[in-house]
């Protein structure tokens, strides 16, 4: 079975990526690409290993992955070795509630950590805007006592 995510073209026109060095954008693609990242945009890897997947030096991937983090486009947990795209589900959004089902099999491949916990609110999110058989299919996934108002109470990660 194939792997594959969709890039919205549209990445060409958002402010935010324009203003991206070189660097940056090939590790922002990197990140929206990459075959670890799950689909609740969350995967566990460092900098100084993805780094040496560019093959750029740990000190120019950190300073373009700054640019990165300074727009809001990634968040990161150095100490769980975890990265999180806060609108990876805007663009990687689940065809079928039978989709969504799927996707809890992947929160055991994110790290512990307040990362993991935002990235299953923003399904939480999604699924509760995008209808009752979302909703219902995310309850029955991820249980009934999750709690809806956990991204709102979440301390954002410091980058």
């Amino acid at each position: 079975m194939a792997h594959f995510r969709k890039v919205d073209v549209r990445i060409w026109n958002d402010a935010k990526f324009n203003e991206l060095s070189h660097l940056g954008k090939l590790i922002f693609f990197l990140l929206i690409t990459h075959p670890s990242m799950t689909m609740l945009g969350a995967m566990r890897a460092t900098q100084a290993g993805l780094a040496e997947e560019l093959q750029v030096t740990p000190e120019a991937f950190r300073e373009a992955f700054a640019e990165v983090l300074a727009k809001g486009m990634a968040k990161v947990d150095q100490k769980a070795s975890c990265i999180w795209l806060p609108n990876f589900l805007k663009y990687q959004s689940a065809e079928s509630p039978n989709v969504l089902r799927n996707w809890v099999k992947q929160v055991e491949f994110i790290p512990e950590c307040s990362l993991k916990t935002l990235a299953v609110a923003g399904l939480n999110d999604y699924a509760e805007a995008s209808g009752e058989a979302f909703r219902k299919a995310f309850r029955e996934a991820f249980g009934k006592d999750f709690p809806k108002s956990v991204s709102s109470k979440q301390s954002a990660v410091s980058s």
